[in-house]
Protein backbone atom coordinates (compact mmCIF):
# COMPACT_ATOMS: atom_id res chain seq x y z
CA UNK A 1 0.00 0.00 0.00
CA UNK A 2 1.21 3.64 -1.09
CA UNK A 3 1.67 5.78 1.88
CA UNK A 4 -0.38 9.22 1.42
CA UNK A 5 1.84 10.98 4.41
CA UNK A 6 0.80 14.31 4.07
CA UNK A 7 -0.45 15.03 0.86
CA UNK A 8 -3.83 14.18 2.06
CA UNK A 9 -6.19 16.59 3.06
CA UNK A 10 -6.39 15.44 7.18
CA UNK A 11 -9.86 15.49 8.72
CA UNK A 12 -10.55 17.62 11.48
CA UNK A 13 -13.36 14.89 12.42
CA UNK A 14 -15.36 12.15 11.33
CA UNK A 15 -18.14 12.98 8.88
CA UNK A 16 -21.27 13.39 10.09
CA UNK A 17 -24.22 10.38 9.70
CA UNK A 18 -28.06 11.38 9.66
CA UNK A 19 -29.85 9.32 12.20
CA UNK A 20 -32.19 6.78 10.68
CA UNK A 21 -35.54 7.18 11.82
CA UNK A 22 -38.78 5.33 11.65
CA UNK A 23 -39.40 6.06 8.38
CA UNK A 24 -35.98 4.75 7.10
CA UNK A 25 -36.30 1.85 8.10
CA UNK A 26 -40.39 1.50 6.88
CA UNK A 27 -38.75 2.58 3.60
CA UNK A 28 -36.35 -0.49 3.76
CA UNK A 29 -38.70 -3.01 4.02
CA UNK A 30 -40.61 -1.54 1.49
CA UNK A 31 -38.50 -1.71 -0.56
CA UNK A 32 -36.92 -5.00 0.25
CA UNK A 33 -40.50 -6.47 -0.62
CA UNK A 34 -40.31 -4.66 -4.16
CA UNK A 35 -37.15 -6.18 -5.20
CA UNK A 36 -39.11 -9.77 -4.23
CA UNK A 37 -41.30 -9.29 -6.54
CA UNK A 38 -39.11 -8.01 -9.39
CA UNK A 39 -36.91 -11.07 -8.70
CA UNK A 40 -33.50 -8.59 -7.80
CA UNK A 41 -31.43 -10.22 -5.61
CA UNK A 42 -28.61 -7.76 -3.70
CA UNK A 43 -25.24 -8.39 -4.74
CA UNK A 44 -23.61 -11.58 -2.40
CA UNK A 45 -22.00 -10.06 0.40
CA UNK A 46 -18.61 -10.81 -0.10
CA UNK A 47 -18.92 -9.42 -3.85
CA UNK A 48 -16.00 -7.79 -5.14
CA UNK A 49 -16.79 -6.63 -8.09
CA UNK A 50 -17.67 -2.36 -7.62
CA UNK A 51 -20.13 -2.69 -10.62
CA UNK A 52 -23.03 -5.63 -9.71
CA UNK A 53 -23.06 -3.25 -6.53
CA UNK A 54 -23.57 -0.01 -8.56
CA UNK A 55 -25.87 -2.07 -11.26
CA UNK A 56 -28.12 -2.99 -7.36
CA UNK A 57 -27.92 0.84 -6.81
CA UNK A 58 -29.69 1.70 -9.68
CA UNK A 59 -32.26 -0.72 -9.46
CA UNK A 60 -32.79 0.61 -5.97
CA UNK A 61 -33.25 4.23 -7.31
CA UNK A 62 -35.53 3.25 -10.13
CA UNK A 63 -37.80 1.69 -7.23
CA UNK A 64 -37.54 4.53 -5.11
CA UNK A 65 -38.92 6.91 -8.29
CA UNK A 66 -41.41 4.40 -9.11
CA UNK A 67 -42.99 4.92 -6.00
CA UNK A 68 -42.84 8.40 -5.99
CA UNK A 69 -40.11 8.93 -3.73
CA UNK A 70 -39.01 12.73 -3.22
CA UNK A 71 -36.09 13.19 -6.04
CA UNK A 72 -33.88 15.60 -3.72
CA UNK A 73 -33.79 12.51 -0.71
CA UNK A 74 -33.55 9.37 -3.82
CA UNK A 75 -30.27 9.13 -3.78
CA UNK A 76 -29.44 9.13 0.21
CA UNK A 77 -32.00 7.08 0.32
CA UNK A 78 -31.03 4.48 -2.48
CA UNK A 79 -27.47 4.33 -0.79
CA UNK A 80 -29.09 3.86 2.52
CA UNK A 81 -30.99 0.75 1.29
CA UNK A 82 -28.09 -0.86 -0.71
CA UNK A 83 -26.25 -0.71 2.24
CA UNK A 84 -28.63 -2.16 4.34
CA UNK A 85 -29.43 -4.97 1.95
CA UNK A 86 -25.67 -5.83 0.97
CA UNK A 87 -23.15 -4.34 3.31
CA UNK A 88 -23.34 -3.61 7.17
CA UNK A 89 -25.78 -1.33 6.80
CA UNK A 90 -25.24 2.56 8.27
CA UNK A 91 -21.92 1.74 9.11
CA UNK A 92 -21.04 1.10 5.75
CA UNK A 93 -20.78 5.20 5.34
CA UNK A 94 -17.88 4.76 8.10
CA UNK A 95 -16.03 2.26 6.43
CA UNK A 96 -15.60 3.94 3.05
CA UNK A 97 -13.34 6.98 4.96
CA UNK A 98 -9.96 6.11 5.79
CA UNK A 99 -9.64 7.78 8.25
CA UNK A 100 -11.46 5.34 10.10
CA UNK A 101 -9.75 2.80 12.21
CA UNK A 102 -12.35 1.28 14.35
CA UNK A 103 -16.63 1.35 15.27
CA UNK A 104 -18.23 0.61 17.98
CA UNK A 105 -21.72 0.36 18.13
CA UNK A 106 -23.44 0.33 21.95
CA UNK A 107 -27.23 -0.06 22.17
CA UNK A 108 -27.69 2.03 19.49
CA UNK A 109 -25.27 4.98 20.08
CA UNK A 110 -22.03 5.23 17.58
CA UNK A 111 -18.64 6.15 17.88
CA UNK A 112 -15.59 6.13 16.22
CA UNK A 113 -11.80 5.45 16.78
CA UNK A 114 -11.22 8.44 14.06
CA UNK A 115 -7.15 8.85 12.76
CA UNK A 116 -6.13 8.01 16.37
CA UNK A 117 -8.63 10.04 18.27
CA UNK A 118 -12.04 8.80 19.78
CA UNK A 119 -15.36 10.39 19.11
CA UNK A 120 -18.88 10.31 19.76
CA UNK A 121 -21.37 10.48 17.02
CA UNK A 122 -24.60 9.99 18.85
CA UNK A 123 -27.64 7.57 18.57
CA UNK A 124 -27.69 6.75 15.10
CA UNK A 125 -30.32 4.30 14.81
CA UNK A 126 -32.87 2.45 17.50
CA UNK A 127 -30.63 -0.19 18.83
CA UNK A 128 -33.41 -3.44 16.72
CA UNK A 129 -31.76 -2.07 13.46
CA UNK A 130 -27.95 -2.85 14.57
CA UNK A 131 -29.50 -5.99 16.15
CA UNK A 132 -30.73 -7.29 13.02
CA UNK A 133 -27.87 -5.84 11.43
CA UNK A 134 -25.88 -8.26 13.75
CA UNK A 135 -27.76 -11.21 12.52
CA UNK A 136 -27.51 -10.03 8.89
CA UNK A 137 -23.72 -9.54 9.02
CA UNK A 138 -23.65 -13.11 10.65
CA UNK A 139 -25.57 -15.30 7.89
CA UNK A 140 -24.04 -13.61 5.34
CA UNK A 141 -20.81 -15.13 7.19
CA UNK A 142 -22.06 -18.45 7.39
CA UNK A 143 -22.34 -18.05 11.66
CA UNK A 144 -25.11 -17.93 13.98
CA UNK A 145 -26.07 -15.49 16.33
CA UNK A 146 -28.98 -16.92 18.09
CA UNK A 147 -29.89 -19.09 21.15
CA UNK A 148 -26.56 -20.04 22.98
CA UNK A 149 -24.11 -18.65 20.67
CA UNK A 150 -25.43 -14.71 21.11
CA UNK A 151 -22.16 -13.63 19.69
CA UNK A 152 -20.28 -13.78 16.51
CA UNK A 153 -16.86 -13.18 14.87
CA UNK A 154 -16.48 -12.53 11.02
CA UNK A 155 -14.19 -11.02 8.79
CA UNK A 156 -15.84 -8.87 6.28
CA UNK A 157 -14.72 -9.29 2.91
CA UNK A 158 -12.55 -6.04 3.21
CA UNK A 159 -10.55 -7.75 5.84
CA UNK A 160 -12.57 -5.49 8.62
CA UNK A 161 -12.61 -7.69 11.44
CA UNK A 162 -16.85 -7.70 12.89
CA UNK A 163 -17.79 -8.55 16.35
CA UNK A 164 -20.91 -8.39 18.21
CA UNK A 165 -22.69 -9.40 21.13
CA UNK A 166 -26.22 -9.49 21.59
CA UNK A 167 -29.16 -9.54 24.31
CA UNK A 168 -29.26 -11.19 26.81
CA UNK A 169 -25.24 -12.20 26.91
CA UNK A 170 -25.16 -8.39 26.28
CA UNK A 171 -27.02 -6.07 29.21
CA UNK A 172 -27.10 -3.00 27.68
CA UNK A 173 -28.38 -3.83 23.88
CA UNK A 174 -26.45 -4.77 20.63
CA UNK A 175 -22.52 -4.58 21.12
CA UNK A 176 -20.50 -4.36 17.92
CA UNK A 177 -17.35 -3.23 16.55
CA UNK A 178 -15.56 -2.98 13.21
CA UNK A 179 -11.73 -2.97 12.96
CA UNK A 180 -9.93 -1.90 10.34
CA UNK A 181 -6.51 -3.01 9.09
CA UNK A 182 -3.65 -1.25 6.60
CA UNK A 183 -6.11 1.38 5.77
CA UNK A 184 -3.91 4.58 5.99
CA UNK A 185 -0.23 4.20 7.09
CA UNK A 186 0.42 6.91 9.10
CA UNK A 187 3.78 8.67 9.53
CA UNK A 188 6.07 8.95 12.44
CA UNK A 189 5.43 12.28 12.23
CA UNK A 190 1.95 12.50 12.19
CA UNK A 191 1.81 9.89 15.42
CA UNK A 192 3.57 12.28 16.97
CA UNK A 193 1.23 15.91 16.41
CA UNK A 194 -1.52 13.80 17.33
CA UNK A 195 0.27 13.03 20.68
CA UNK A 196 0.91 9.18 20.75
CA UNK A 197 4.36 10.00 22.38
CA UNK A 198 4.19 11.48 25.60
CA UNK A 199 7.27 14.07 26.05
CA UNK A 200 9.50 12.72 28.92
CA UNK A 201 9.35 14.56 32.12
CA UNK A 202 13.69 15.04 33.02
CA UNK A 203 12.80 15.80 36.93
CA UNK A 204 12.61 13.08 39.19
CA UNK A 205 9.39 14.19 40.98
CA UNK A 206 7.84 12.32 43.30
CA UNK A 207 5.00 10.31 42.99
CA UNK A 208 2.48 12.68 44.56
CA UNK A 209 4.23 15.36 42.74
CA UNK A 210 3.76 14.20 39.57
CA UNK A 211 0.14 12.85 39.12
CA UNK A 212 -1.49 16.37 40.65
CA UNK A 213 0.65 18.26 38.20
CA UNK A 214 -0.05 15.86 35.42
CA UNK A 215 -3.76 15.61 36.38
CA UNK A 216 -4.14 19.55 36.84
CA UNK A 217 -3.22 20.30 32.93
CA UNK A 218 -6.00 19.10 31.55
CA UNK A 219 -8.18 22.30 33.17
CA UNK A 220 -11.59 22.55 32.14
CA UNK A 221 -13.21 19.17 32.16
CA UNK A 222 -14.87 18.35 34.35
CA UNK A 223 -12.58 15.12 35.61
CA UNK A 224 -10.23 18.09 36.21
CA UNK A 225 -12.34 19.85 38.36
CA UNK A 226 -13.33 17.17 40.46
CA UNK A 227 -9.71 16.20 40.54
CA UNK A 228 -8.60 19.16 42.00
CA UNK A 229 -10.82 19.62 45.03
CA UNK A 230 -9.55 16.46 46.34
CA UNK A 231 -6.57 16.43 48.65
CA UNK A 232 -2.90 14.74 48.60
CA UNK A 233 -4.59 11.40 49.92
CA UNK A 234 -5.33 7.75 48.75
CA UNK A 235 -8.21 8.86 46.85
CA UNK A 236 -6.69 11.65 44.77
CA UNK A 237 -3.99 9.33 44.04
CA UNK A 238 -6.51 6.38 42.77
CA UNK A 239 -8.54 8.80 41.06
CA UNK A 240 -5.17 10.03 39.16
CA UNK A 241 -4.37 6.08 38.36
CA UNK A 242 -7.86 5.54 36.84
CA UNK A 243 -8.57 8.77 34.69
CA UNK A 244 -5.13 8.46 33.20
CA UNK A 245 -5.57 4.48 33.11
CA UNK A 246 -1.69 4.55 34.53
CA UNK A 247 -2.01 1.17 36.02
CA UNK A 248 -4.63 -2.33 36.80
CA UNK A 249 -6.09 -1.76 40.13
CA UNK A 250 -7.75 -4.62 42.72
CA UNK A 251 -9.41 -3.27 46.10
CA UNK A 252 -9.53 -5.47 48.77
CA UNK A 253 -11.58 -5.62 51.93
CA UNK A 254 -14.21 -7.76 53.74
CA UNK A 255 -17.64 -7.33 52.90
CA UNK A 256 -19.91 -4.65 53.53
CA UNK A 257 -16.72 -2.35 53.18
CA UNK A 258 -17.70 -0.70 50.60
CA UNK A 259 -15.10 -2.51 47.80
CA UNK A 260 -17.77 -1.79 44.89
CA UNK A 261 -18.86 1.49 46.60
CA UNK A 262 -15.48 2.62 45.63
CA UNK A 263 -15.03 1.13 42.39
CA UNK A 264 -18.30 2.91 41.33
CA UNK A 265 -16.99 6.04 42.33
CA UNK A 266 -14.04 5.71 40.79
CA UNK A 267 -15.77 4.64 37.20
CA UNK A 268 -16.57 8.40 37.39
CA UNK A 269 -12.84 9.51 36.38
CA UNK A 270 -12.47 6.82 33.39
CA UNK A 271 -11.46 9.02 31.00
CA UNK A 272 -14.95 9.67 28.48
CA UNK A 273 -11.75 8.93 25.28
CA UNK A 274 -11.07 5.65 25.80
CA UNK A 275 -14.44 2.36 25.18
CA UNK A 276 -14.72 0.71 28.80
CA UNK A 277 -15.71 -3.17 29.26
CA UNK A 278 -17.19 -4.83 32.30
CA UNK A 279 -17.22 -8.37 32.75
CA UNK A 280 -19.61 -9.77 35.32
CA UNK A 281 -20.95 -12.84 36.68
CA UNK A 282 -24.15 -10.78 37.82
CA UNK A 283 -24.67 -7.04 37.53
CA UNK A 284 -23.85 -5.22 40.57
CA UNK A 285 -21.19 -2.28 39.52
CA UNK A 286 -23.30 0.93 38.58
CA UNK A 287 -20.15 2.34 35.90
CA UNK A 288 -20.56 5.99 35.32
CA UNK A 289 -19.03 5.85 31.46
CA UNK A 290 -21.12 7.19 28.37
CA UNK A 291 -19.63 4.45 26.41
CA UNK A 292 -19.37 0.94 28.24
CA UNK A 293 -19.85 -2.37 26.98
CA UNK A 294 -21.04 -4.60 29.70
CA UNK A 295 -21.45 -8.83 29.75
CA UNK A 296 -22.74 -10.53 32.31
CA UNK A 297 -21.89 -14.31 31.92
CA UNK A 298 -21.26 -17.48 34.38
CA UNK A 299 -17.47 -17.96 35.83
CA UNK A 300 -18.17 -21.92 34.65
CA UNK A 301 -20.74 -24.02 33.67
CA UNK A 302 -21.65 -27.35 33.83
CA UNK A 303 -20.78 -30.05 31.10
CA UNK A 304 -23.44 -30.04 28.41
CA UNK A 305 -24.75 -26.58 29.52
CA UNK A 306 -25.76 -24.82 26.83
CA UNK A 307 -24.16 -20.85 27.05
CA UNK A 308 -21.02 -18.93 27.47
CA UNK A 309 -18.49 -18.61 30.77
CA UNK A 310 -16.99 -15.34 31.58
CA UNK A 311 -13.60 -17.03 29.97
CA UNK A 312 -14.93 -17.21 26.52
CA UNK A 313 -16.35 -13.41 26.05
CA UNK A 314 -12.89 -12.75 27.67
CA UNK A 315 -10.72 -14.65 25.26
CA UNK A 316 -12.77 -14.65 22.22
CA UNK A 317 -14.82 -11.30 22.39
CA UNK A 318 -13.34 -8.96 24.46
CA UNK A 319 -9.99 -9.55 22.93
CA UNK A 320 -11.33 -8.31 19.48
CA UNK A 321 -13.28 -5.17 21.23
CA UNK A 322 -10.62 -3.25 21.74
CA UNK A 323 -11.27 -1.92 25.31
CA UNK A 324 -8.81 0.41 26.39
CA UNK A 325 -9.90 -1.02 30.36
CA UNK A 326 -11.59 -3.82 31.77
CA UNK A 327 -13.90 -3.99 34.82
CA UNK A 328 -14.19 -6.92 36.26
CA UNK A 329 -16.70 -8.05 38.60
CA UNK A 330 -16.31 -9.39 42.34
CA UNK A 331 -13.56 -11.63 42.67
CA UNK A 332 -14.81 -14.07 45.12
CA UNK A 333 -13.05 -17.38 43.09
CA UNK A 334 -12.99 -18.36 39.12
CA UNK A 335 -13.28 -14.26 38.61
CA UNK A 336 -9.69 -13.98 39.46
CA UNK A 337 -8.48 -15.85 36.30
CA UNK A 338 -10.37 -13.40 34.23
CA UNK A 339 -8.73 -10.30 35.69
CA UNK A 340 -5.33 -11.59 35.49
CA UNK A 341 -5.80 -12.41 32.08
CA UNK A 342 -7.20 -9.07 31.25
CA UNK A 343 -3.80 -7.18 32.56
CA UNK A 344 -2.44 -10.13 30.25
CA UNK A 345 -4.13 -8.63 27.09
CA UNK A 346 -2.16 -5.52 27.74
CA UNK A 347 -5.22 -3.70 28.80
CA UNK A 348 -6.07 -1.96 32.17
CA UNK A 349 -8.31 -4.51 34.71
CA UNK A 350 -9.98 -3.15 37.83
CA UNK A 351 -11.61 -5.58 39.84
CA UNK A 352 -12.62 -5.67 43.74
CA UNK A 353 -11.41 -9.06 45.97
CA UNK A 354 -12.53 -10.65 49.52
CA UNK A 355 -10.11 -9.82 52.03
CA UNK A 356 -8.65 -13.85 52.11
CA UNK A 357 -10.09 -14.59 48.61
Amino acid sequence: MDNPGTSLIHPSSPPYIQPLIQSDLTLIERVREELVLRGINPPSWREADPEKRRRFFDEVRSILIDQGEDRIAVNRNAQIITDALSGVGLLDQLLRDPYVEEIFVRNGVVAVEYDGSFYHLGKLADDRYFENLAVHVADQGGATLRGDRPAVLIDLPGGERFTAIVPRLSTEGTAINIRTFGRRVRTLEEMEQTGTFTKINPSDLEVVQTFATNSEKSAGSESSRRFQSLQNTPDRFLAWMVSTLSGSLMIAGEMGSGKTTLLNALSGFLPVSAPIAALETFRELEIQHPFLLRTVAPAELSPGTPGVTLDWVLNVIYTRMNPAAILVGEVVGNEALQFLKATCLGRKALTTIHGGT
